[in-house]
């Protein structure tokens, strides 16, 4: 079964088609925003894939390398609290005494930008706009947008239904460590999120599996589950408008200096769509 697809005309058309898509669900839709049409892919499946790297083993020990890496430096840019907490998850404080350090510090590393096998979702369907709206600096590339609606529920059912017959599934370091762990999908939100996680309604779904690609996991699963927005770049720029009107801008999804330097590119932009000539 392919996944449904849907091509967006304008804003108004946006909004009829989340309200249709969330209507009945018995928990929040989740929502994914990019501003090409890249697969469901975690950004270190990308990496590995790009290479062609399909040995789990290998690839595990190339995510060992990049988490120990970060983690190193950390501590220099992270408030004490945040520290502090990363070192209970790791000695199992927050979980029965199981270790589960690894997904907590990924949550802080994707946060960053670093490549990870968490993959970024919302809970808000305009934030996912937001970055589905972006367009690349070229004059020759004019890529759709994609947003990404799950009905989570359905997705979370499957997985329960094929992977935990013993019980809740449970993101421990020890299951996500096995080269055959199996590929299943799990959301983790993080118990004390960022600013920015807070802004964005940020969560995140993991595989235990490191070579899992969520994309095909999904289509496998429950094809009828997600669905693909398509937004031409010819109706970005209207997306961009409204949402500035309702201030889903970096500054305030990102913040600090960094969300005003993006702030700044974006009111470049759309100082851009304006005054183009038609």
């Amino acid at each position: 079964m392919a996944i449904r697809e849907i091509e967006i005309s304008s804003w108004q058309t946006f909004g009829s088609h989340i309200d249709e898509l969330s209507q009945g669900l018995l928990e929040h839709a989740w929502f994914r925003g990019q501003s090409e049409d890249w697969p469901l892919r975690p950004c270190l499946l990308r990496h590995l894939r790009r290479r062609g790297v399909t040995n789990p083993v290998v690839a595990l020990e190339i995510e060992r390398v990049a988490t120990h890496y970060f983690r190193q430096a950390a501590h220099l840019y992270l408030p004490t609290a945040r520290v502090l907490q990363l070192s209970e998850a790791e000695e199992g404080r927050q979980f029965e005494g199981h270790p589960f350090g690894m997904a907590a510090w990924w949550t802080i590393m994707r946060h960053h930008g670093a490549p990870t096998r968490l993959l970024d979702w919302t809970l808000s369907p305009f934030v996912a706009a937001y970055f589905a709206s972006e367009s690349p600096l070229d004059d020759k590339r004019r890529p759709a947008g994609i947003v990404w609606v799950l009905n989570f529920r359905a997705l979370r059912l499957a997985m329960d239904a094929a992977y935990a017959r013993d019980g809740a599934t449970r993101i421990l370091d020890t299951l996500m460590i096995a080269p055959d762990a199996p590929k299943d999908l799990l959301p983790l939100f993080h118990n004390m999120p960022t600013e920015r996680m807070l802004m964005q309604q940020g969560c995140f779904m993991l595989c235990r599996n490191v070579l899992g690609d969520h994309g095909e996991i999904i289509q496998e699963a429950v094809p009828n589950a997600v669905t693909r927005l398509v937004i031409p770049d010819s109706v970005k720029a209207e997306f961009r408008r409204r949402l500035q009107q309702m201030n889903l801008t970096a500054h305030s999804m990102f913040g600090g200096l960094d969300g005003l330097g993006r702030h700044t590119d974006e009111t470049v932009a759309r100082l851009v769509d304006q005054f183009a000539p038609a």
